[in-house]
């Protein structure tokens, strides 16, 4: 859920397709559930994880996410969401229901 690069001081990616993201090759490795933490572990060791923390007085939910890349740490982000119905087109020009 995360842009996932500490060099940029600000965060790049603003939008995920979260229809188009169900059955995509980068959420293949499988997602479980521990103490409260949505966990994805590839088989390289690295793991990413998420926490649903709650939603804000005026609408946006906000995520806590870890990621360790079997580097020098576990990095820690709060990320505050605002899920919106879109329309989009696919590669073929045809339009799909979107979830940004």
């Amino acid at each position: 859920m995360g842009d996932g690069d500490l060099a940029d001081s600000k965060s790049i990616l603003i939008a995920v397709d979260l229809v188009a993201a169900i059955g995509s090759n980068r959420y293949a490795d499988n997602i479980h559930l521990v103490a409260d933490w949505w966990v994805q572990a590839s088989k390289t060791g690295e793991e990413e994880a998420y926490r649903f923390i709650g939603v804000t007085s005026n609408g946006p939910m906000r995520y806590l996410t870890r990621l360790n890349a079997n580097g020098s740490g576990t990095f820690y982000n709060l990320h505050v969401l605002d899920v919106v119905a879109t329309k989009a087109l696919d590669a073929q020009g045809q339009s799909y229901g979107r979830m940004t």
